[in-house]
């Protein structure tokens, strides 16, 4: 498999002569996805440990999401907002059975910064402040086309509790976390910080909003990270898995929220489109069914115990929740991470130092044990 990176193909070429260039590339042509596994142009297959940036849950093309897909689309593929939808509708009382009791209304957008944007919007108009405090190294960002001083944002270290609960004021709208850094190291939030930020926002009447964009939907070992914490936010903010890849963010918010909000107004050509809200139903009753939020448990148990059996003096911690997983390496990332694709493992950087794996929720045991045996290959 060494030779799979020497040659451009003719889809690279193309991408390549058209694309704007802001994407860094793998270097492999992917056609095709089932369950856990992908296959590149050349018909090789991989075992897929980045679940798409965490939009496979249910695993590729799931039988069950594709035909609620399907016919969906031979009914009707566009219906925006103004109009009332049956699909749109099913999917709302879906996401109020799993979701905490608190939150008890939802915004339908199209991706994680649609809903991070709309979520600080929110906060702003309910709070009448504008102060927004992020945790460095969060996979959210500063609102496009703002920069940190324009948009009123402060920056705070995750899991110092004392930076954090000192950073929140009488001018601050809402805090913005994750349960899990995905993109700094994979590393979950400590109970403790949690607790005590949640404390504060409350004593100083801020917003607690929490991003579930990559832990929710099983993917930790609850269907959402936030009960590991018994964590009670004003705000959550949903995106990547819940349509299985089709483009889709969810906010949910509480009725004392959503009373505030009801004449801000909102316009969009594609949010709550019957496609995506098919994709997403199907998503959250197959979770549900096959209770892949218990299995990424078991299994994320047992995979991390798995990795830290292996002798490598390269391997300096790992941990994770369910099946996000980080395994910390004295060298750099990208270098394990090209080695796996050749053994036939795709993986992806949780930072410099961090590889990070995202197996879709229905990988097999079998799987993992060959993904764990090619790990530990790549690292002796």
């Amino acid at each position: 498999m060494a030779d799979r990176y020497e040659t451009s193909s003719l889809v690279q070429i193309r991408e390549n002569r058209y694309s704007t260039g802001l994407y860094e590339k793998r270097g492999l042509t992917i056609l095709r996805g089932e369950g856990s596994y992908l296959w590149d142009e050349r018909g090789a297959r991989y075992i897929d440990c980045t679940s798409g940036n965490g939009t496979a849950n249910v695993g590729h093309a799931n039988p069950s999401v594709v035909a609620a897909i399907n016919e969906q689309a031979h009914r009707l593929t566009s219906c925006p907002e103004s109009f009332y939808n049956d699909k749109r509708a099913e999917l709302l009382e879906k996401l109020s059975d799993f979701t905490p009791d608190f939150t008890t209304r939802f915004l339908l957008c199209n991706s994680e910064s649609e809903a991070i944007e709309s979520a600080i919007r929110f906060a702003r108009t309910t709070t009448g402040r504008s102060q927004i405090i992020m945790f460095a190294g969060s996979t959210h960002s500063v609102p496009a086309g703002q920069t940190t001083r324009q948009s009123g944002l402060l920056r705070a270290r995750y899991n110092d509790m004392r930076g954090a609960t000192t950073a929140i004021s009488d001018r601050t709208a809402a805090v913005v976390i994750e349960m899990v850094q995905g993109d700094n190291g994979v590393v979950p939030a400590s109970g403790e910080f949690v607790k005590q930020v949640a404390k504060v926002c409350q004593q100083r009447r801020a917003l607690l909003i929490v991003d579930e964009t990559v832990t929710g939907f099983g993917r930790t070992g609850q269907m959402l990270a936030l009960e590991h914490f018994e964590l009670q936010p004003d705000i959550i903010t949903m995106a990547n898995s819940i349509a299985s890849g089709l483009p889709m963010g969810v906010v949910a918010i509480t009725k004392a929220i959503g009373d505030k909000l009801v004449k801000l107004p909102l316009a969009s050509a594609f949010a709550g489109n019957p496609i995506a809200c098919a994709a997403a139903c199907a998503t959250i009753d197959y979770i549900r069914e096959f209770a892949l939020a218990d299995r990424a448990r078991e299994m994320g148990d047992y995979f991390i115990a798995q990795l830290k059996q292996i002798d490598s003096p390269k391997i300096k911690d790992v941990r994770g929740l369910g099946l996000f997983i980080g395994l910390e390496v004295s060298t750099g990332s990208e270098d394990i991470v090209q080695a796996l694709a050749a053994q036939g493992i795709l993986v992806s950087s949780g930072g410099r130092n961090t590889v990070r794996f995202l197996p879709p929720l229905v990988i097999s045991k079998e799987d993992l044990d060959s993904v764990i045996e090619k790990t530990a290959l790549v690292l002796k």
